[in-house]
């Protein structure tokens, strides 16, 4: 048998002799030893003592065991910011009941009640893309202006109410745009005869958008939600109305994928999101020119929607105006072909049928929205 011998011990550093706290186990027993027991079950171990661990496997929690009681060690995940909208609701621009307009809506989405006048855009524009901020600024582009279609993009800074001012062009002229922010970035994507081109801006930076990549399939009227890191673009009208989304990481231009489906296949509906949760409301599809559906998506997941429940009334080319709690839906058209005032709402992180919130200064349709800080 080999044997050798120590003479001396020293701690880590060198400086010292260490302290064995809990006894030193040489060939003999575990005596004057303290052992830490871990538990991997759903019902709470027995006789344990203190320092021991058990993970609960039926409720997924974990505790650890202090004089007498087994103590739940909590841990949450930092919230991300919401970057890419705030509490002031913008919305712009549509067909008013006699021709389309250049007015500019806002609101207070923590607080229910009418819209005010805000300003106008640089020309009366319909049929253009979703909003997008960055929450100090807002932007619109122009979609139809008269007869004509336009690549022309608008922007406001939110907290102080007043006219646009022209921002620069999309890289195409086309009408029908969906739109995705991630506060820094906004996107473009899809429109009229089914294009499948994505573009982005740097919303803090006026110029013209930038080519991102493809849609896996063109779409015209589909709308858009983000999460801060990926946008998700639902619905629109390819050779049929779609319920198709497709989803791209915001922050790296590429094409974009397959993210799952809506409930039903739609164009022309409104979305809002948090910073985990996407919804999409209204809109038209087969047989159903005016939709009260909403759906709900988790963004950081790929898969179908779900139904999240219904708005007050059905309506089709409205505008969707969200803070990180509240999702409002604004103006539109409805099944009697007025175009509405009303604003319905709801929260975003439960599901239920929408109520109403308020009225638009002025009725109309094709009508796009956003949101940012008030001040």
């Amino acid at each position: 048998m080999s044997e050798f011998t120590t003479k001396k011990i020293t701690d880590r550093a060198g400086t010292g002799a260490p302290s064995f706290t809990y006894g030193v186990n040489i060939g003999g027993s575990d005596s004057g030893l303290i052992g830490k027991a871990y538990t991997a079950s759903g019902t709470e171990p027995s006789s344990p003592a203190n320092g021991d661990t058990w993970y609960d496997s039926t409720n997924d929690k974990f505790y650890l065991y202090v004089n007498g009681e087994f103590k739940q060690i909590t841990h949450a995940n930092a919230i991300p910011p919401f970057t890419w909208g705030g509490d002031r609701a913008v919305a712009a621009g549509g067909y008013s009941s006699s021709s389309i307009t250049n007015v500019i809506d806002y609101y207070d989405i923590t607080s229910t009640g009418n819209a005010s006048d805000f300003g106008d855009l640089t020309n009366n524009a319909s049929s253009h893309a979703d909003g997008l901020s960055n929450q100090t600024r807002a932007l619109f582009t122009h979609g139809w202006i008269g007869s004509a279609r336009v690549n022309n993009i608008d922007y406001i800074t939110v907290s102080s109410t007043g006219n646009a001012t022209d921002f620069g062009d999309l890289t195409e002229v086309k009408t029908g745009n969906g739109a995705a922010s991630n506060g820094t970035r906004g996107l473009y994507a899809g429109g009229n005869s089914q294009s499948n081109v994505m573009d982005y801006v740097t919303i803090a930076t006026t110029g013209n958008a930038i080519d991102f990549g493809d849609l896996a399939t063109g779409t015209d009227k589909c709308s858009g939600v983000s999460d801060g890191t990926y946008g998700v673009f639902a619905g629109g009208y390819s050779s049929d109305y779609s319920n198709e989304m497709q989803f791209v990481s915001i922050a790296t231009t590429g094409n974009a994928s397959d993210f799952g489906d809506l409930t039903v296949g739609r164009r022309g509906h409104a979305s809002v999101s948090d910073v985990t949760r996407g919804v999409y409301a209204g809109g038209q599809g087969n047989g159903i020119n005016y939709s009260d559906t909403i759906d709900y998506i988790t963004i950081a997941s790929t898969g179908n929607a779900n139904d999240f429940g219904n708005l007050s009334i059905g309506k089709r080319y409205t505008a969707g105006c969200g803070n990180s709690t509240i999702g409002t839906i604004a103006g539109g058209q409805d099944s009697n072909n007025v175009r509405t005032t009303n604003i319905d709402y709801f929260t975003i992180q439960t599901t239920a049928n929408a109520v109403s919130f308020g009225n638009l200064t002025v009725g109309r349709y094709d009508i796009k929205g956003t949101s940012g800080n008030a001040s």
